[in-house]
């Protein structure tokens, strides 16, 4: 694996920060009706700041994977060099799964910013 994409490393974690943030959101979309001092709802802010800067940093990340894919050109196809070829297309499918990875965090985080709206 190459170092530049070790995004399932380094998400390997992924459903518990999942599970962390819908928990965290129902626990604070709870607390505007049981928290009777509105000691969460002055923290709603810095949460959903947080949030929204986690899933702002996964798009990000995710545009920066998807531009180290670059397809073979013409002269390289033509030249049939194989090791050029072995090594971009290595990289487009680890660019591919990193993708894959990638979407299931940024989906997850954008069905919890619309479900708290």
């Amino acid at each position: 694996m190459h170092s530049l994409l070790k995004v399932e490393t380094a998400f390997v974690h992924i459903m518990w920060l999942l599970t962390s943030t819908t928990a965290l959101s129902q626990l604070v979309c709870a607390s505007l009706s049981e928290d009777r001092y509105g000691v969460v709802q002055r923290d709603i802010p810095r949460i959903l700041e947080a949030f929204l800067s986690f899933l702002s940093a996964i798009e990000e990340y995710q545009v920066e994977v998807n531009a180290k894919c670059i397809p073979p050109t013409p002269e390289e196809l033509s030249q049939n060099d194989a090791k050029i070829l072995e090594d971009k297309e290595t990289i487009r499918i680890e660019v591919a799964r990193a993708g894959e990875v990638l979407s299931v965090v940024s989906d997850g985080m954008s069905i919890l910013h619309s479900s708290n709206e």
